[in-house]
């Protein structure tokens, strides 16, 4: 039954475009799943049933969502026809590979990024299961007694348990969110409701489902289109960067294009979100605003001369990990510190007009800016009119370059734009942040290492300080962060396959992967936040990370890590003065102690 459902399953653009995806089956499948329909028998009348009352309707859309709630319904039927589907790909990829003859002079054939992906995503695909989540226990599941791993909510849940001290950060979160990138309502003027029309009203509906959110996502972009991005191209041996700088044009050209081979699929990475605001809105709390107060001490201190941003959150991955390094990566290699917070930077001053009459302009006036050459040697232009600037009516303001505003507003928010085909193995998000992901077209498979236990804990690093015990899913953390390479054992791998519209929000320092269907192309808006209660959290993952570098995906100095604790540090400490009540303890303490002593060390070496 499982060869039948993998042969007949479908997916393809024409089927995701709209809100439905159809997962075909042949008969021999649903016989065994649906009973053969009964004769029919003679009408009867009868009165409701108390039990027909209680019957809960059935969701009649995709993603299923609850008819209660509204929140996303797991749906481990088609996850797992997915990932039987990606296995096939991925060793008929392998195989083919494989075929593939050594070089005549006997030398080493050397792999290329994707084939090294592919084999370590084949593996963990064959271990991975569904995760324990809130709603019923799943029939094919061998965890049902474990503890829950991911939560499906709706808007207002998640909000309510981000914003309480109650968040078990090694639970992931699932979400249904919205799409972004829609084609505009087909109105007319005046705004009156034209007579029912069902020929009209189909129409509209056939229109709108030709409207693609990638297409929709470069219409966007048109006045950039010549700018350069970073591409990830698995085609690239392993032994040379896997980034490579593609024009926004090409890029598009190759998406829109149908003659493409999917053997090489592109992962665009370096795109800034151009929707003014993706952010969910159960992480637009006081809670979940840690980086934006980052943000802002950092460009206050940019407004005086000290210009700092922050590092991308391109993916920027080692070419041992298989993931992107962009051939300047000058974001990764040559950030500048996080500028000191020891006082209030001062408003730049306007300076007022000289008072003296008799100051001339340095150049001519036929050279003037605005103006046409003279036609007369005799012509005059008359005199500037003096500015009249009262420090009551000078208004002032904190100004930052274009550069650093344009670094945090991608660290914050950004788009992944993905050709069908290409996987992304297990690593961790640099600089300790919370990352959530949100759909917008296609279907993403997400994996990851569950770290739930039983009780709830507030720390996922491999290695727990202060003696605390990690659990079955601390100790296999410990084996993956040894050998993130290569490591696939275990059975703490779990995976979900996210739809459009769908949001997964997974805390700091969580172990994930990315793997998608050839046939789909996919787009999603993410970005990083932050959170308060979880400070503590955060900087045991960056003492982890910046001990282990290979299990990030981007570079990590030690001056902006150091300035990152710092501000961090103040701004706690602000926050707790100003809000009378104590959010860290001596956990805390140890741990920044521990950073400097590490710190230190290194500066030694």
């Amino acid at each position: 039954m499982v060869a039948a459902i993998r042969r007949k399953a479908s997916f393809s653009h024409d089927e995701f475009v709209g809100d439905t995806i159809h997962v075909c089956l042949s008969e021999h499948d649903t016989d065994s799943h649906t009973q053969a329909p009964k004769p029919k028998r003679r009408r009867i009348t009868r009165a409701p049933s108390a039990k027909a009352k209680s019957t809960v309707p059935v969701s009649t859309t995709y993603p299923p969502l609850d008819p209660n709630t509204g929140a996303p319904i797991p749906d481990p039927l088609l996850d797992d026809v997915y990932r039987r589907l990606i296995l096939s790909e991925l060793k008929e990829e392998l195989t083919i590979a494989d075929s593939h003859p050594a070089p005549k002079n006997g030398s080493y054939k050397i792999p290329t990024h994707g084939q090294r992906t592919q084999r370590l995503l084949q593996s963990l695909l064959q271990n991975a299961s569904h995760p324990k989540t809130n709603s019923s226990p799943n029939a094919d599941s061998n965890n049902h007694d474990g503890p829950v791993e991911a939560l499906y909510l709706n808007q207002s849940q998640a909000t309510a348990l981000i914003e309480s001290p109650y968040y078990d950060p090694n639970v992931l979160l699932i979400v249904q969110d919205k799409r972004y990138f829609e084609p505009a309502p087909a109105v007319s003027l005046p705004f009156t409701s034209p007579p029912a029309s069902p020929e009209l009203e189909t129409k509209t509906i056939a229109d709108r489902s030709e409207y693609r959110p990638i297409s929709l996502f470069f219409d966007h972009l048109l006045p950039t289109l010549h700018r350069q991005v970073s591409v990830q191209i698995p085609s690239q041996p392993v032994t040379e960067p896997s980034g490579q700088l593609r024009t926004l044009r090409s890029i598009r050209e190759r998406f829109h294009s149908t003659q493409d081979p999917k053997d090489d699929p592109w992962n665009v990475l370096d795109l800034s979100t151009p929707i003014p605001s993706t952010t969910p809105s159960f992480l637009q709390g006081p809670g979940s605003q840690l980086l934006r107060y980052i943000r802002s001490e950092a460009l206050m201190a940019g407004s005086s001369g000290a210009i700092s941003p922050p590092p991308s959150p391109v993916k920027i991955e080692e070419s041992t990990s298989g993931l992107m390094t962009p051939p300047t990566s000058s974001r990764a290699l040559s950030l500048s510190p996080l500028p000191e917070l020891n006082s209030t930077p001062e408003l730049p001053r306007t300076p007022s007009p000289s008072p003296s009459s008799e100051s001339q302009p340095s150049t001519p006036p036929s050279k003037k800016r605005g103006r046409p050459p003279t036609s007369s040697p005799k012509s005059k232009s008359p005199s500037p009119k003096k500015q009249k600037t009262s420090p009551e009516k000078r208004a002032e303001r904190l100004r930052a370059s274009p550069q650093s505003w344009r670094e945090w507003t991608n660290v914050q928010s950004w788009s992944l734009l993905s050709q069908g085909g290409h996987h992304t193995p297990p690593h961790c998000d640099a600089f300790g942040f919370d990352t959530w992901i949100t759909v917008q077209e296609g279907m993403v498979g997400f994996g990851w290492l569950s770290t739930a236990s039983a009780t709830s804990s507030s720390c996922s690093s491999a290695g727990e300080r202060e003696g605390e015990g990690g659990g079955e899913g601390m100790e296999e953390r410990k084996k993956w962060a040894a050998d993130p390479h290569n490591y696939t054992d275990g059975s703490r791998w779990r995976f979900v396959i996210l739809k459009p519209k769908q949001t997964v929000f997974f805390p700091s320092g969580t172990v994930h992967f990315v793997f998608r269907l050839k046939s789909q192309d996919s787009l999603s808006v993410g970005g990083h936040v932050l959170r308060w209660d979880g400070v503590e959290r955060w900087l045991t993952v960056v003492l982890e990370q910046m001990e282990n570098g290979d299990m990030i995906n981007e570079d990590m100095e030690w001056p902006t890590v150091k300035r990152y604790v710092d501000v961090v540090g103040k701004l706690v400490a602000r926050r707790e003065k100003e809000g009378g009540q104590k959010v860290t303890g001596e956990k805390w303490e140890g741990l920044v102690k521990e950073f400097k002593e590490l710190a230190k060390r290194n500066k030694c070496r």
